[in-house]
């Protein structure tokens, strides 16, 4: 008898429990609530994810512009060893050396010459020249019968080759102007664009032969 009145007395105090719809309605609100603030959170995760998707793309692109820049102003060369003449007081193409290179908007390049003229009475001259054109800038200094000479060698009459390269200093000895040794930089301006660079050579007398050997040509774009 006892228990069966427990048992009513746990049943009546169950029902009200699971049989409130107030207190379901209540708890689906809830967690329609927690499920709408989830939502919103992802939104928003996903759009700072497509931000951070756009700035890392815009950082490639970045990169990929400077590493093409820092890569078009790597050094392009070229040599010719072989022993060439001439006898003209203007500049001639004598078989380079020459190297083409993309000049970027500064329109200044780097450039390293050298040969090795032969010190006869003559001696030679060389001078660099863009796309054909005699480039602006170079030394004026050198002789007056002779434009622009980016190296030359008067020469002394003793015989045997003499290493000229830049850049241009006046030379005591033998007159001229250039350094006696391995080549430096130096720096001329030309219009943004590519553009092919070569040495070309005269004879500064004249009164005989310039000849020039080991011919050395370096050029770099500037940023």
């Amino acid at each position: 008898m006892i228990l069966a009145l427990a048992a009513v007395a746990v049943a009546g105090l169950a029902i009200p429990a699971f049989g409130s719809g107030g207190s379901l309605f209540g708890l689906a609100r809830h967690a329609d609530s927690k499920a709408k603030r989830a939502l919103h959170r992802s939104r928003r995760a996903l759009r700072r994810s497509s931000r951070a998707l756009r700035r890392g793309d815009h950082a490639v692109g970045s990169a990929a512009a400077a590493a093409g820049q820092i890569g078009s102003t790597r050094i392009v060369s070229a040599e010719q060893p072989s022993t060439v003449s001439t006898s003209s007081d203007t500049y001639v193409d004598l078989g380079g050396p020459s190297v083409t290179a993309t000049v970027l908007s500064s329109g200044l390049v780097d450039v390293w010459a050298g040969t090795d003229i032969e010190d006869n009475i003559d001696g030679g001259a060389v001078a660099l020249f863009a796309d054909g054109q005699l480039v602006p800038g170079q030394a004026q200094f050198c002789d007056p019968g002779v434009d622009r000479a980016l190296l030359l060698w008067e020469g002394t009459g003793a015989g045997g080759p003499v290493s000229v390269a830049t850049p241009s200093a006046v030379i005591g000895a033998g007159g001229g102007c250039g350094t006696l040794g391995p080549p430096g930089p130096v720096q001329v301006q030309v219009s943004p664009g590519s553009h092919t660079f070569e040495l070309r050579y005269a004879d500064p007398c004249p009164c005989g032969s310039s000849q020039f050997s080991n011919r050395l040509l370096r050029v770099a774009p500037r940023l």
